[in-house]
């Protein structure tokens, strides 16, 4: 890329593709600051909705040589997700020293090559990281199993009582604070599996054996409770139990609930297994927009 001084604004760089389908597009801004460096801030515009990863040269050192700057292969990784198509994303600045230019007349013609990598929907080993980080920090499943020192009641909407600690649970969400706030029992609007099933998640960091109407009842109480972390879990809960008979299904869950990423792995499954639109749930499917919206994937791979 050219370096260009004092130009505040916008300069492309150039984009990737996926068999003519835009996915990335680099661009770069440049300013001086005071002490006499030239700035250059790198971003990139995601087409798509999703994660991806740019790994990109951790150092300011370059070698010049006949005018052309080139950074060191170190690369460091950062990672990105996109809520919706062309979201923007700041990558990081680099800062070079005025000094090491000759003259002015040098800088306006000097080239700087940065060595980057990119991952586009990289494997999901990266999120399990998020994960197992989750379970880590959450795991009382002893507290969860013996039940010790219990100083609340937690009442499913049958009745069902369920000793449990107030200040873990609490922890988790603001919401369940308030509702816990100067009283030593809290009956809620949900089923005992769906209790059970988040006192799972709250003591032990993790759910097992959900099933896709466990995943509808749940999904509700994560928003109601703004269990922001659970919905990392569902979500990688979801991708792995998608069938031809629960796509479709899957698929108003993620409109309904702004699961962007879901979408975009339900989608996917859609393309790649045609028979779901054999299944039940897309006979009754009457969503017109979210109709649209498959087929509109299915034939342009974009959403």
């Amino acid at each position: 890329m050219p370096i260009q001084k004092d130009l505040p604004n916008r300069h492309d760089i150039g984009g990737t593709y996926t068999n003519e389908t835009p996915d990335l597009w680099f661009y770069y801004t440049t300013s001086m600051c005071p002490k006499s460096f030239l700035l250059l801030n790198l971003f990139v515009c995601h087409r798509k909705t999703g994660s991806f990863s740019v790994g990109i040269s951790n150092s300011n050192q370059f070698t010049m040589t006949d005018n052309i700057c080139t950074l060191p292969n170190n690369l460091t990784w950062y990672n990105f997700r996109s809520a919706q198509n062309d979201e923007t994303h700041y990558i990081k600045t680099f800062h070079f020293p005025m000094e090491n230019f000759k003259t002015d007349v040098e800088v306006d013609t000097t080239t700087i090559v940065i060595p980057l990598n990119i991952r586009v929907e990289p494997p999901f080993s990266l999120n399990s990281d998020v994960l197992k980080t989750i379970k880590l920090e959450h795991n009382e499943s002893n507290c969860f199993i013996q039940q010790e020192k219990t100083d609340f009641i937690i009442k499913s909407d049958s009745g069902k009582e369920y000793p449990v600690h107030k200040i873990l649970v609490a922890s988790h969400s603001s919401v369940l604070r308030q509702l816990m706030k100067d009283k030593i029992m809290l009956c809620l609007d949900i089923n005992d599996n769906t209790v059970e099933l988040l006192l799972q998640y709250i003591y032990t960091g993790t759910i097992k054996n959900i099933g896709d109407q466990n995943v509808l009842d749940l999904l509700e109480t994560v928003h109601k409770f703004q269990l922001k972390p659970l919905l990392i879990l569902i979500d990688h809960l979801i991708e792995k139990e998608l069938t031809v008979n629960n796509a479709v299904q899957m698929a108003l869950v993620a409109k309904k609930y702004g699961l962007h990423e879901l979408k975009s792995k339900v989608y996917d499954y859609i393309k790649n297994n045609p028979d779901v639109m054999n299944s039940e749930g897309w006979k009754h499917l009457n969503d017109v927009e979210l109709t649209k919206s498959i087929f509109q994937y299915v034939l342009t791979n974009k959403i």
